[in-house]
């Protein structure tokens, strides 16, 4: 397979607006880079969270996998560097 699927990104509500989101989302998608991964996939609850995903270079995409239709759906395409290491 070459798409991860982020399952969960929560971070608890006092330390929100710190910047933490970002940087365990760059850091999922630096650990999915260097297994091989060419996609990233994730479900966000509703679009309030979208903006953090867009910034981060994700598109909107349809539900995928067992995803019904309330989703919303990205992906973003992953640099490629050296060969996988899954």
């Amino acid at each position: 397979y070459d798409t991860a699927e982020v399952e969960r990104l929560y971070v608890r509500p006092p330390y929100r607006g710190q910047g933490i989101s970002r940087l365990l989302l760059a850091g999922v998608e630096d650990l999915a880079r260097r297994r091989g991964f060419a996609v990233v996939r994730l479900a966000a609850a509703d679009l309030r969270v979208a903006g953090l995903y867009v910034s981060r270079g994700y598109v909107r995409i349809a539900p995928f996998g067992r995803r019904a239709a309330p989703s919303v759906c990205f992906e973003k395409a992953l640099p490629a560097t050296g060969g996988p290491s899954r």
